[in-house]
């Protein structure tokens, strides 16, 4: 999303957004991380199918929440 940003922005919300690089790599990074946990720690029981599907929603959540609330950390005045 960094690179994408400054090579090619879509809209101006990416282009103000997404140079930030806090706001383009932090959640990308955690939105693989958490995930990972997750399906490390269920893949070993009985439930691996349930914590895949677990971990895709955690994925989902993780990058929407985390790229809002740090857009609404650096830009409210």
């Amino acid at each position: 999303r960094l690179i994408v940003a400054y090579t090619q922005p879509g809209d101006m919300v990416s282009l103000m957004l997404f140079q930030n690089p806090v706001i383009s790599v932090v959640p990308s990074v955690l939105a693989g991380f958490f995930p990972g946990l997750i399906t490390k720690a269920m893949g070993k029981t009985n439930y691996a199918k349930l914590g895949y599907i677990f971990s895709g929603a955690v994925t989902s959540l993780t990058n929407t929440i985390m790229v809002i609330l740090l857009t609404s950390i650096f830009f409210m005045h």
